[in-house]
C-alpha cells in the first residue's frame, strides 16, 4: 500500500505524461472510455500496452469525483502484432525480389 501511496502518477505510470492529460480530457468529454490504448510503465521501467474501459463518478452537481475502470494488459498482444508485420513485410520483400530475378532471368536469358 505504501508503494502506491508514494509514486508520482504522472512520471511513474505513464510512458508519456501528456498520455494522462489526454485520457483524462477524453474521460471528462465524454465521461468514459472504451478500449483507451495507453502506454504505460512497469515497475522496472518498461513499457507496458494497456487498454482502459472507464466511467466517470461524478456527484449531483456533475462534477468529477472519481474515474472508474479496469485496465486490461495486452503488451504480449502488441508484441505479436509487431512480430507478424515484420515477417509480412519480409515476405512482400522476397517476393519483389524473387519477381525481379524471374523478371531479369527472362529479359537477359543465359546461354
Amino acid at each position: 500500500m505504501e508503494d502506491l501511496l508514494s509514486i508520482d502518477i504522472v512520471n511513474d505510470l505513464y510512458w508519456d505524461p501528456e498520455d494522462r492529460e489526454r485520457y483524462q480530457k477524453t474521460l471528462e468529454r465524454d465521461r468514459f472510455v472504451k478500449d483507451y490504448e495507453i502506454e504505460m510503465k512497469r515497475k522496472n521501467a518498461r513499457k507496458l500496452f494497456v487498454l482502459v474501459t472507464a466511467t466517470v463518478l461524478c456527484d449531483e452537481k456533475g462534477t468529477v469525483e472519481t474515474y472508474q475502470g479496469i485496465m486490461r494488459d495486452i503488451t504480449e498482444h502488441k508484441r505479436l502484432e509487431r512480430q507478424l508485420l515484420q515477417a509480412q513485410k519480409m515476405e512482400a520483400v522476397g517476393r519483389l525480389a524473387g519477381g525481379i530475378a524471374r523478371a531479369t532471368g527472362k529479359l537477359y536469358p543465359s546461354g
